[in-house]
């Protein structure tokens, strides 16, 4: 049995591409850990009272891309909670701050494509997107639902 040369030896887990859409709908692309806050350093610069110079740190831990919390004045809520730190997952919506603006994180996803070759999910996308706007009269729905509810609603009136 030959030894290996460090050539061979397998490296550290690539991160998968993460998605961050801001508020105005941009969407920012990232395969590396990432600042987020309204300080100029930070790759992800969002400019409102809510947020601190640097906000949130989001990276890539064993295996899986987490968000945490930088100390924020305000702090970061996931489903309306502050929390500390949290797993992104396929996808997670955070608040920066109680009242400010909401970033969604999630996987890469090339919706062109979906778009193009009519792919089942793009109108899933849409099955969801309607429940979060618009909903049943007397439906009951979580806190997640709600906030965003709220955030589109203050987005619009803007």
């Amino acid at each position: 049995m030959r030894p290996s040369s460090s050539s061979e030896r397998q490296g550290p887990q690539d991160p998968p591409t993460l998605d961050v859409t801001l508020p105005d709908g941009r969407v920012l692309r990232f395969s590396r850990s990432f600042h987020i806050g309204r300080d100029p350093d930070c790759e992800v610069q969002v400019q409102d009272a809510h947020v601190s110079r640097r906000h949130a740190l989001v990276s890539f831990v064993h295996g899986q891309w987490n968000i945490r919390d930088l100390q924020s004045s305000n702090g970061l809520l996931v489903d309306g909670e502050r929390v500390e730190s949290a797993s992104i997952g396929e996808s997670l919506v955070i608040q920066l701050g109680g009242g400010g603006p909401l970033l969604e994180i999630g996987s890469a996803v090339d919706h062109s494509e979906a778009a193009e070759t009519g792919d089942s999910e793009a109108s899933e996308d849409s099955v969801i997107l309607d429940r979060y706007l618009h909903g049943k009269d007397g439906e009951e729905v979580g806190g997640r639902t709600m906030m965003i509810r709220r955030a589109l609603n203050k987005y619009q009136q803007q």
